[in-house]
């Protein structure tokens, strides 16, 4: 239900704005939408986006839906709220090493935060793996079988990803020029907040 920030997202995606080749990505958005969707606006202004409907089971079970129609070996997840930098893809994919499959990539606030009642996952020099960011390959994402759909919220399914991975013995590397914006947020509260709670 934010289709005028998934539009400023897609813009910093589109072939010719991102270094990164438009023939060697793809970009899949997966729509939880209920009370309305992005598939007309994809459909007129950003043909080269798949648009898929989400299952509407959290964050979780949509970042796996949208990746369950990705054709690459690699997966780079964002959320529709971010704005990647021109170099975002070329960053991650000049960074791939022999035996590391899994990327996360800096995220940075636009704005200063002055207010505790705001607050935003700033990742400045790694060991977070915030799905905002992050790059996986997809034969491994489907091996530890993705986020967790248990977690119905936007809240500690990147977390608890991140400890799978870490206790079965792989690990992840920072990659400090993979850089996208993540806009502050108000706080929830009220039923919101007890939402976070239960994740």
């Amino acid at each position: 239900h934010r289709n005028d920030l998934l539009a400023k997202c897609l813009d910093r995606l589109a072939p010719g704005v991102q270094t990164f080749p438009w023939t060697s990505y793809e970009v899949i958005v997966s729509d939880d939408g209920v009370e309305s969707t992005a598939e007309q606006m994809i459909e007129a202004q950003y043909p080269w986006v798949k648009w898929v409907a989400g299952p509407c089971r959290g964050p979780a079970a949509n970042r796996n839906n949208g990746a369950k129609y990705a054709q690459g070996e690699w997966l780079a997840f964002t959320d529709d709220d971010c704005l990647p930098d021109p170099q975002w893809l070329a960053a991650y994919t000049e960074a791939i090493v022999t035996d590391i499959w899994i990327y996360e990539g800096k995220t940075m606030c636009d704005t200063t935060i002055t207010s505790p009642l705001q607050h935003a996952p700033i990742n400045m020099t790694g060991g977070y793996l915030w799905s905002c960011n992050m790059m996986i390959q997809r034969s491994l994402f489907n091996n530890l079988e993705g986020f967790d759909e248990n977690f119905p919220h936007p809240h500690m399914e990147d977390v608890d990803f991140r400890e799978r991975i870490n206790k079965q013995g792989y690990t992840f590397t920072f990659v400090d020029k993979a850089k996208i914006i993540h806009p502050q947020k108000r706080l929830p509260y009220g039923d919101e907040l007890g939402k976070l709670h239960e994740c």
